[in-house]
């Protein structure tokens, strides 16, 4: 039963740190551009490291007026120290193509999203498992925790309004997933649709613009082989943010953020029957406890179409149910994040040049688990 545990719980610990309410912001009519952001993210714990290098090729085409098409696709490159070995795992993640249409003067939206099923998949059991248990960490920071996930397909509708000052939006969307093999030797996993209601609010007062968002994610049951296996918590996740603009040429952003999560249920299954598998108990376990964030920038317009933007983050994790598993317990973690952001933006040039660094300190598992990392980040965006 442990090992089953295991191998389930990485797997679902990763998809479950993927669902963020969706913006619903979309901007209409603007030109052809395509960017690469190649992110480098590495981070110790305990006697153990793990860096990842994503090189991600992003692109967005205005096909006619109110109708855009964006797509993503990346490559990932993994390297493990677990102390006593290391472990390697690359290969491209999905693909993602989405279609926007807006209606009625911009004050509907609606888009349709396909994941290409173009990621590694059918991991090694001795190499892949124990990068997806790093990657599965909530406390650690990477922007990509899954390779492969199979064929996706998202519906969102949103509409958007005004009320005096305020504007006023909301998005539902529903993301059904398909069928993919995440291990070697391993059954067909075919993780639950979901489903994610959000509500955001913009209020301009002078030279401040305060967002507030409440998003709601639920999801059906994960199956294994056609068996259930497994249910995610539904997650409320709540913020409020502000960005300022001067005329002076400096600005200001900053975000506070909640999200609280439930338990899951993990279905303990007979699978010694020859007709069918037997639930013979579910499991009420919090995989990753809720989650306090805060976190804010202070951007400078320098000389020449440059611009410095220093950062500072803070987070805040509680402790999960599951300490008897090595996997995922951690007891709760805190985690300090301190950077900034460099940025060129020549005059009369459709060429832009980003560059980001953030250094993170905290610790896990009660204070007994020190940790630190870095992510460095360069951003060429080009516009046609």
């Amino acid at each position: 039963m442990r090992k089953i545990l295991t191998l389930l719980l990485a797997l679902v610990a990763t998809i479950i740190l993927l669902v963020r309410p969706a913006s619903a912001q979309i901007v209409f009519g603007q030109p052809t551009s395509w960017s690469i952001a190649p992110v480098f993210t590495s981070w110790d714990f305990g006697d153990s490291s793990l860096t990842q290098f994503q090189l991600p090729v992003s692109g967005f085409i205005p096909l006619q007026d109110n109708l855009e098409a964006l797509f993503f696709v990346d490559h990932l490159s993994h390297s493990l120290n677990d102390g006593s070995r290391d472990v390697a795992l690359n290969g491209l993640g999905d693909a993602r193509i989405q279609l926007n249409r807006s209606l009625a003067d911009d004050r509907v939206l609606l888009s349709l999203g396909l994941r290409v099923p173009t990621g590694k998949t059918s991991l090694s059991t001795d190499e892949g498992l124990p990068i997806m248990e790093v990657l599965s960490q909530d406390y650690l920071t990477y922007p990509r925790r899954r390779l492969g996930e199979g064929l996706g397909l998202s519906l969102m509708i949103g509409g958007a309004t005004q009320a005096g000052s305020m504007r006023l939006g909301a998005t539902a969307l529903y993301l059904l997933t398909g069928s993919y093999t995440p291990y070697e030797n391993d059954d067909d996993y075919n993780p639950g649709d979901v489903i994610q209601l959000v509500g955001t609010a913009d209020l301009p007062t002078g030279d401040w613009l305060w967002t507030g968002s409440l998003g709601y994610t639920a999801s059906t049951t994960d199956q294994a082989n056609d068996e259930d296996i497994f249910k995610q918590s539904p997650q409320v996740d709540v913020s409020l943010s502000f960005a300022r603009v001067a005329d002076e040429g400096m600005g200001a952003s900053g975000y506070i953020r909640y999200i609280s999560r439930g338990d899951n249920e993990l279905f303990d299954i007979d699978t010694t029957a020859t007709d069918s598998a037997t639930i013979i108990d579910v499991i009420a376990l919090q995989l990753y406890g809720s989650e306090f964030s805060i976190g804010g920038s202070v951007s400078f317009a320098l000389s020449e179409g440059w611009s410095l933007a220093p950062s500072l983050s803070y987070r805040s994790i509680s402790a999960n149910d599951v300490e008897e598993l090595e996997i995922l317990s951690s007891n709760g973690a805190s985690i300090v994040g301190i950077g900034g952001d460099l940025g060129y933006q020549p005059a009369a040039s459709s060429i832009g040049y980003h560059l980001g660094l953030t250094y993170y300190t905290g610790d896990a598992d009660d204070g007994n688990l020190d940790l630190s990392g870095f992510q460095i980040r360069f951003g060429l965006g080009v516009t046609l």
